[in-house]
């Protein structure tokens, strides 16, 4: 829950290197072009920042990447990283007759490497395919470039002895509350920011909470009930999600307004700061907070092979059906006694078989 599972592909082709990588579960997908010969090691660093699961490559970079072992190669055709192959691919995935407008118009290996996952996912994962509607591109410069042995004997993530998580950097700071926020912190650890602006407004937020206890408990409790909003919503529209996945997005969305309240209201967060910032980007939904009050019992089986799910008198025909089912030995029994009096047969019997059903 704590961190992504991403698919990945690279493309190098003389002093240029394109690499994206995707998580299909929270809908993250991002490109990159690394230029110069310099930087031929500045993508295989950022491989090893990302991590990816699993690792498209071209037949002909079979010898040119190496990877851990946690890592699956997957080699595909060389025509299958082909520009014109994969910018359409890009266009007709974003139905656009441009890429300018993601900023990878001018960056055809980033091309590429974007274009080869979409053309994969659509033999392997179809479905995943509506949870990305956006590609964010990025440069190396605005994070400061580790090597991959850098990131071992820094124990960023993990420890150099046993590999896990505790005891490593990220153990240390891993105080979050929600998978979201584990997340986001394995990425900021993942990559330091350059930007002195951006480092004091995130420097700011962890003073303000640091200082106001009142305000940091508040936060941690109308966070603890947060599930996993990102993965929730990408259930739904990847048509995955069950019953629990709308009672975790309806206990969510309960719970944003008292979060909202508490950044925007409180006199520890300055007006204009990073903090209240994050209050003003978080969208309230009071009209899919009803529909899923009224719609959805508050405790539903997890699928939906068993009944119980919608409340009562959400839908007139469902219930009819609900009410049918449940009484469905009354109303045989009652079928049986309205048939003796009207064919006079005091001996007819309703019965039920695998071949006939009921008869």
């Amino acid at each position: 829950d704590g961190r992504n599972n991403y698919l990945a592909a690279v493309v190098m082709e003389d002093a240029q290197s394109g690499f994206a990588f995707v998580d299909i579960t929270t809908g993250e997908f991002r490109a990159a072009q690394f230029e110069g010969s310099r930087d031929r090691q500045g993508v295989r660093d950022e491989i090893s920042r990302v991590a990816p699961v699993e690792l498209l490559i071209p037949e002909y970079m079979s010898d040119s990447v190496h990877v851990s072992a946690t890592t699956n190669l997957s080699f595909l055709p060389d025509w299958k990283f082909e520009e014109t192959v994969c910018y359409q691919a890009l266009c007709d995935h974003f139905e656009v007759n441009t890429m300018d407008g993601f900023g990878v118009g001018e960056q055809p290996l980033a091309v590429r490497a974007a274009g080869a996952i979409i053309n994969y996912l659509k033999v392997t994962e179809p479905a995943s395919l509506k949870l990305l509607t956006g590609l964010t591109t990025y440069s190396g410069d605005e994070f400061m470039q580790l090597d991959a042995v850098s990131r071992q004997n820094l124990e960023l993530t993990q420890t150099i002895r046993y590999g896990q998580v505790g005891g490593s950097l990220l153990g240390v700071l891993n105080c979050t509350i929600t998978s979201m926020g584990g997340r986001l912190l394995r990425q900021w650890i993942n990559q330091p920011l350059l930007d002195v602006e951006a480092i004091n407004e995130r420097l700011e937020g962890v003073a303000v909470a640091h200082e106001d206890g009142m305000l940091r408990g508040g936060l941690r409790e109308a966070l603890s009930p947060l599930g996993d909003l990102e993965r929730l919503v990408n259930r739904v529209m990847g048509g995955s999600a069950g019953p629990s996945a709308l009672v975790g997005i309806r206990t969510v969305l309960k719970e944003l307004p008292r979060l909202v309240r508490l950044l925007d209201g409180h006199t520890s967060v300055r007006e204009g700061s990073w903090l209240q910032s994050v209050a003003a980007d978080i969208e309230l939904s009071p009209e899919l907070v009803s529909v899923l009050q009224r719609a959805i019992v508050d405790e539903p089986p997890a699928k939906l092979d068993k009944p119980g799910t919608i409340r009562s008198g959400w839908s007139s025909e469902l219930d009819e059906v609900v009410s049918a089912s449940r009484d469905a030995r009354e109303w045989i029994a009652g079928l049986e006694r309205t048939e003796r009096k009207r064919s006079g047969i005091k001996n007819l019997k309703v019965r039920y078989n695998k071949i006939f059903g009921y008869f």
